[in-house]
């Protein structure tokens, strides 16, 4: 699912086509994909533009589109926040406070509906939309507790043994995080697990990294085994909900086959939603090395070279030094550049020395390399100059020209070429 912050942060209004490319480029899920491509087309047909609250309705009753919703809370009330599109009027909307349950639907699509624990004041609750600049239109919702304390606070302080609430697996995710995070903090891994996984199976992206990465080793601590499997499950969670990171991780799984045979177009999906969203340096490199070489495709070098690029601009270490031999060979460059090359590799060693011994390995002398370029490019110094001192001495030549019975001198311009010089002639002025 597409997460609306996500959207809004398109180039709206748009084309249709730059709006359904657009948004495709988000759903990793292919029959999803497909299926959100049909409606906006057969939706948006013949439209010049596309307005961010129609993608957005689509998407929603497409069940492509989902709402990121904050939580605050007091002793004595809950508030609760989540972006809406700016035209929404307060007739899309529909809010249902229960003792113990809010639900919200907008265009007749529920896109919260979640447990309380604290009982709330009915009467008392109330909510509104706040259209601000900077913050773009907000729906918030104020609830009033009946008069108890916030649970998961009180259960901070009290002596847990170890037990996990029974309502563990309808906690408000954002409130399970900060319950984890507390007890990690305390030292407790094995109970902060359980928390971190209540809300990474609400999608919560932070918790859903913390879990899927805890799965890549194992922990003793929390009694959890290794599990690639389980690992890759949680990633792909944290990855869907925009973690930087997490994109990274499955794009390197899909990469180089963990957990699954190696899956060129998937890799590169992810690596470069990482790389577009959060300038992520690695994702740059590792693309590079995609388009260089992957078995059962034709290598890109021009592509490769364009992402090492990237990255090298980021000064990466390890791809200033595959695009300086990439320059140095001239290979996915326009033609082979050696001070270029000696720029990046000079960088990469300076970053990470031992680049040096795989530059002496392959038979590469960066010093002396360096040094028979500077001496090349001093003699190709020394030659302009000398061709600019022979062309300064034949471009004014004095010659005595006879005209009316007199004998005079004049300088003509001469302008040095094989032919004339062949011939020695002088047109003479009338």
């Amino acid at each position: 699912m597409i997460s609306f912050a996500a959207l809004r942060d398109g180039d709206w209004p748009m084309p249709p086509d730059d709006a359904i490319a657009f948004v495709a480029g988000m759903l990793p899920d292919r029959e999803l994909r497909e299926r959100v491509r049909l409606a906006l087309e057969q939706e948006f047909h013949g439209r010049p533009k596309v307005e961010l609250f129609d993608c957005a309705q689509v998407l929603l009753s497409s069940g492509a589109l989902r709402f990121d919703v904050k939580w605050f809370q007091s002793e004595s009330e809950i508030e609760v926040v989540f972006d809406v599109p700016e035209e929404i009027s307060s007739k899309a909307i529909k809010i249902v406070a229960a003792p113990q349950r809010i639900t919200v639907a907008l265009f007749g699509v529920t896109v919260l509906d979640d447990v309380t624990y604290d009982a709330i004041d009915k009467s008392e609750t109330s909510w509104t939309i706040e259209r601000d600049l900077s913050r773009g239109t907000q729906l918030k919702l104020s609830l009033v507790k009946a008069g108890r304390a916030a649970w998961w606070m009180s259960l901070l302080n009290d002596d847990t043994d170890g037990r996990v609430p029974e309502c563990e697996d309808r906690m408000n995710p954002d409130l399970a995080y900060s319950i984890a995070s507390h007890l990690e903090g305390q030292g407790d891994v094995r109970l902060a697990f359980k928390y971190y996984k209540a809300a990474a199976d609400g999608r919560h992206a932070l918790s859903a990294s913390w879990v899927g990465n805890l799965y890549i080793d194992g922990n003793a601590d929390a009694g959890i085994p290794a599990d690639t499997e389980k690992a890759l499950q949680y990633l792909t969670i944290a990855a869907e909900e925009g973690n930087i990171e997490a994109m990274y991780q499955i794009g390197h799984a899909f990469h180089y086959g963990v957990g699954s045979p190696p899956d060129f177009d998937r890799a590169a999906f992810w690596y470069k939603m990482a790389a577009e969203r959060g300038n992520h340096m690695r994702s740059m490199y590792q693309l590079g090395h995609l388009y260089h070489r992957f078995d059962g495709r034709v290598s890109d070098h021009g592509a490769a070279a364009s992402w090492w690029e990237r990255a090298a601009s980021f000064g990466f270490p390890d791809a200033c030094f595959n695009l300086g031999l990439y320059y140095l060979n001239g290979v996915g460059v326009q033609s082979v550049d050696v001070g270029r090359a000696i720029d990046l590799l000079s960088k990469a060693v300076a970053a990470q020395p031992s680049f040096n011994e795989l530059l002496v390995h392959n038979g590469i002398d960066l010093e002396a390399l360096s040094a028979e370029h500077q001496a090349a490019r001093a003699e190709r110094r020394r030659a302009r100059r000398r061709r600019r001192t022979r062309s300064a001495a034949m471009s004014w030549v004095p010659w005595v020209v006879t005209g009316f019975g007199m004998a005079v001198v004049a300088a003509i311009s001469w302008k040095w070429s094989k032919a004339k010089a062949a011939s020695n002639q002088i047109r003479q002025r009338p």
